[in-house]
């Protein structure tokens, strides 16, 4: 009798430290310890490597585009080879570049597919057909080939969330996206967050941490983590806040951590307003130093903002991304938009918001942050490290993932330590 099993399939490269990455890593460390699940994964670029009896390996896809279908090809034949030695209860994955593997097995085989960490999210800029026929910029032709390939991809992923019996998504708006741009019943859509690794991100030393890389010179230190682009994260409010505070005689420093293609334009506003004494542009850092440097802030800013869809001629947008939950698992204050997304922060007084691109508030919502005493900021620490580790760390939101789908596949006993790998029985 073939035992039963749920296989999760991605084509994500967990060996990279980008967003996606770190959170598909966090969810096949914890899915290997459950007996029934199985992991499909390509084959690693860099030097992570899981060496686990319920993690297979493909042939990977990254550095070329042409080694795509060859990718989908090798999925495609080990999905069949754990089909005759399994009782396939159910298949899930995750949005990456095209799921086309799962898609094409779930529909052969009647095998129920599971969707992760679905966030709905399409860019809502399009470039004008004319402007395929002038020359671009950097920039634009990026965008341009981001719509091309969104132009091929996009009938696939839309069939993946319509044969979806289960969806989870990071957020309520995230949610009802779903649901208007597939017209899929709100039954099978479940909320869980973006979470982080609460061992990982917690509290250090701050003097200590400043004093070791070098930035104890500022009192105050706001600080930001996360990609450099202007299409969602609006970094540039931030730039022109820390010139307001210059000018109000407020001895704030800045780090910006990470690379993105609005660097640049980023380094040329510092400059313009005179900053460049007070904002340190980091660059990339190694994932395990990030907490590191997060230890270093005072308040951590998040101002992504991911125009999701046009509701009365209005863009309604939404933040479900990964950096927030850092920040408190590291017992720091955010400041973000004011949106549906992101309301628990006051709801939970760990946080400040401010109006969508309203910069003076912003500038008023970061001077009372960084105004309060020192008891006040104690408090505010201890309230945010709790949150994280009750409601967003890995290991809660992925136990919480793994019993939706056992109950969902009919897998109904639970004993991690009775695990028979096949191929090793």
């Amino acid at each position: 009798m073939k035992p039963p099993c749920i296989i999760y399939v991605t084509d994500i490269d967990i060996s990279r430290d980008n967003g996606a990455g770190v959170n598909e890593r966090a969810f096949v460390t914890a899915a290997v310890g459950i007996s029934e699940m199985v992991c499909v994964l390509p084959s690693p670029r860099f030097s992570f490597r899981f060496h686990h009896p319920q993690v297979e390996y493909v042939c990977g896809h990254y550095g070329s585009s042409l080694r795509y279908p060859f990718h989908v090809l090798a999925t495609l034949i080990r999905l069949f080879k754990l089909f005759a030695r399994y009782d396939i209860r159910a298949v899930a994955t995750r949005l990456g570049v095209l799921p086309l593997a799962p898609l094409l097995f779930s529909w052969s085989t009647g095998a129920p597919l599971f969707l992760k960490t679905h966030s709905g999210y399409q860019p809502l800029d399009r470039l004008k057909m004319w402007d395929i026929l002038l020359p671009l910029n950097r920039s634009q032709r990026r965008q341009l080939r981001v719509r091309l390939i969104n132009f091929v991809t996009d009938p696939v992923r839309n069939a993946v969330v319509r044969r979806s019996v289960i969806i989870d998504t990071p957020s309520p708006l995230c949610k009802e996206v779903i649901i208007w741009q597939s017209k899929c019943s709100q039954d099978k859509i479940e909320i869980i967050p973006n979470g982080t690794n609460a061992e990982l991100f917690s509290p250090r030393d701050r003097r200590m941490e400043r004093e070791q890389l070098g930035v104890d010179r500022w009192p105050l230190i706001v600080g930001y983590v996360g990609a450099l682009n202007r299409d969602k994260r609006c970094m540039d409010y931030l730039v022109r806040t820390l010139a307001a505070l210059r000018r109000k005689d407020m001895d704030v420093g800045s780090l910006i951590i990470g690379e993105g293609p609005e660097r640049a334009v980023l380094e040329k506003l510092v400059r313009m307003e005179g900053l460049t004494d007070r904002v340190r542009f980091v660059g990339v850092v190694p994932h395990e130093m990030v907490p590191r440097y997060m230890a270093t802030f005072d308040v951590g800013v998040d101002l992504c903002a991911a125009p999701m869809r046009t509701i009365g001629g209005c863009v309604v947008y939404s933040a479900y991304s990964q950096k927030m939950a850092q920040y408190l698992a590291c017992g720091i204050p955010v400041l973000a938009w004011d949106l549906a997304d992101t309301r628990f922060l006051e709801e939970n007084r760990i946080g400040f918001l401010a109006p969508l691109h309203d910069q003076n508030r912003l500038m008023e919502r970061l001077i009372a942050a960084l105004s309060s005493n020192e008891s006040e900021r104690m408090a505010i620490r201890q309230r945010a490290r709790e949150y994280a580790v009750t409601q967003l760390s890995y290991k809660a939101l992925t136990s919480a993932r793994l019993h939706l789908w056992r109950a969902a596949a009919g897998i109904t006993e639970m004993d991690s330590k009775g695990a028979c790998y096949v191929n090793n029985c």
